[in-house]
């Protein structure tokens, strides 16, 4: 730990000294087999969250596998690091988790002493350590750390008793924040549930009651779709004639006959709607398309590329304002892909996780990935589009359910376009959406709130395990013994240990001694908790 002064009675140690034996510290399951509704737990690297471990939603094995892979079966009193994937996640593994699995994507390891668990538990989510851990990550496609590298990181190690002492302020501290943040997450679902009653209020015609009460006379809703089919009649026949000048072949006979009319609701059991509403289809209000990726292979398709393509993660913002990555002229022209105008909505088709079934809008020109749906609208339905827009996102979980496939269920163009709108009149449209705008703006304030909170709560988190490695977070005590005697009974023991299991000496190391990873002092010391020190 170079340019680190240790205070009194402190030392620095390879996690592999504090741990039972060279084989203390090693990874799980390679492959996790088929899961199993009542077989053993098997934690992954998403089980481990902010320094504990929710089994929640565990991936569990059969009794069979389980025993074929014990070496990885958890004991309690035992340390989890994530070493693939998200790299550094750490967790004490609670006692209802004894006999449980990891992944491969997850370390284990076993203290040496009832207090290690604690002690290397703490370090390894300090910002030093955690700065170490991320400089001995390798792969290419996929973050990974080496076993062999993670038994050489090295760690402080102060006297047993000022660990003890350590431990028990952190847990205090980290008591507090948690109550913090759990009362910021309460606020944060609690926003997301009035969000989704907002929305829903809309769509089903609750939130401008009074609103109709006061306006009998609006154009119904049928009127307003009739229009936007003859419309969109029109000008496919204005198209199609522009086509054929531009071609010089003219129309040929029975050409009128080729028109796709919308698919319009087949449903005869939807529920009644709101006086002068209308049940549509995407499909009547909007041209659904898709695109595609081109191949990663030819170079001509992406390099200098000026043209944004837009994949499906952008659907997790509400508007796209930019695109990470840009295709060129030439792709455009070899593939089927085609340039959608600012203002066209995009759904997701699939994706894992929860963003399959959302929502966004192109703010830009741009193409787009064969994983997302375009909806364009132009003309009278334009004036649909705002409103378009809150109906699929107040109907996001309705949308994922309908979903096709098995392993990896998927949306796909038929299903979007077969998608049922309660379509209101216009001018309920626009107050609609005027008071969705008014009502999510302030859960929108509310939630940058609680997120710069959340923040902050992690700033504070890491400014206390900060003080803890560099030994100000408590009083030192010149009595304690110091952390070499603990070091010294820790050889003792395990040289103990290997000689009675082999009935002879434990054999002396032979070559040279790899050299120890160190965690660097990356700030300076404090006298307080500063909020900004960054991980």
């Amino acid at each position: 730990m170079s340019g680190f002064v240790f205070p009194q009675g402190w030392c620095s140690a390879r996690l592999a000294d504090l741990v039972l034996g060279p084989k203390s510290i090693t990874y799980g399951v390679l492959k996790p087999g088929p899961f199993a509704p009542e077989g053993r737990v098997l934690l992954r690297v998403k089980d481990v969250v902010a320094g504990v471990v929710d089994d929640t939603d565990a991936y569990r094995i059969t009794e069979q596998l389980h025993r074929q892979f014990q070496k990885s079966e958890l004991r309690g009193g035992e340390v989890v690091l994530s070493i693939q994937g998200t790299v550094g996640r750490v967790a004490r593994i609670p006692k209802h988790l004894e006999g449980a699995n990891i992944s491969r994507t997850l370390a284990v390891l076993r203290p040496a002493y009832e207090e290690g668990t604690s002690w290397i538990w703490a370090m390894l989510q300090t910002p030093q350590v955690g700065s170490t851990l991320r400089g001995c990550i390798t792969g290419s496609t996929r973050d990974s750390l080496n076993l062999e590298d993670l038994r050489d990181v090295a760690i402080p190690v102060p006297p047993l008793n000022e660990q003890r002492r350590i431990v028990a302020k952190i847990e205090e501290l980290f008591s507090k924040l948690d109550a913090g943040v759990a009362a910021l997450e309460r606020v944060r679902a609690g926003l997301k549930r009035y969000r989704a009653a907002v929305l829903k209020a809309a769509v089903d015609g609750k939130l401008t009651e009074d609103w109709r009460a006061q306006h009998p006379d609006t154009e119904p809703a049928s009127v307003l779709l009739e229009r936007i089919l003859t419309e969109r009649r029109r000008k496919w026949e204005v198209d199609q004639r522009v086509e054929s000048e531009r071609e010089g072949s003219g129309l040929p006979k029975g050409w009128l006959g080729r028109y796709r009319t919308p698919e319009g609701v087949r449903d005869p059991e939807l529920p009644p709607l709101p006086d002068r509403w209308a049940w549509a289809t995407v499909d009547q209000l909007a041209d659904v398309g898709t695109g595609t990726t081109p191949l990663r292979s030819k170079k001509e398709y992406f390099q200098e590329g000026s043209i944004p393509w837009v994949t499906s993660t952008a659907v997790n913002q509400p508007v796209v304002r930019s695109a990470s990555e840009f295709v060129t002229e030439r792709a455009l022209k070899a593939t089927t892909l085609r340039i959608y105008p600012a203002q066209t909505l995009i759904v997701a088709l699939y994706v894992e996780g929860k963003t399959r079934g959302k929502v966004s809008e192109l703010a830009i020109d741009a193409t787009i990935n064969q994983a997302l749906a375009a909806l364009v609208m132009v003309g009278v339905s334009s004036s649909c589009r705002a409103y378009l827009k809150s109906h699929l996102a107040a109907n996001y979980e309705k949308l994922r359910r309908q979903a096709a496939g098995g392993m990896q269920p998927n949306l796909n163009l038929g299903l979007v376009r077969s998608i049922v709108v309660a379509l209101p009149p216009l001018a309920e449209q626009v107050q609609i959406v005027a008071e969705v705008e008014r009502r999510l703006s302030i859960v929108d304030e509310i939630e940058t709130q609680v997120e710069s909170n959340l923040k902050r709560a992690a700033r504070l988190r890491q400014g206390i395990l900060k003080r803890a490695f560099e030994g100000d977070l408590v009083p030192q005590d010149p009595t304690d013994e110091p952390a070499e005697q603990l070091l010294d009974r820790i050889r003792h023991d395990r040289q103990s240990s290997n000689s009675s299991e082999n009935g002879k000496p434990a054999a002396r190391r032979r070559g040279p001694r790899r050299k120890t990873i160190a965690a660097p002092s990356l700030f300076p010391k404090n006298d307080g908790i500063d909020e900004r020190d960054e991980s």
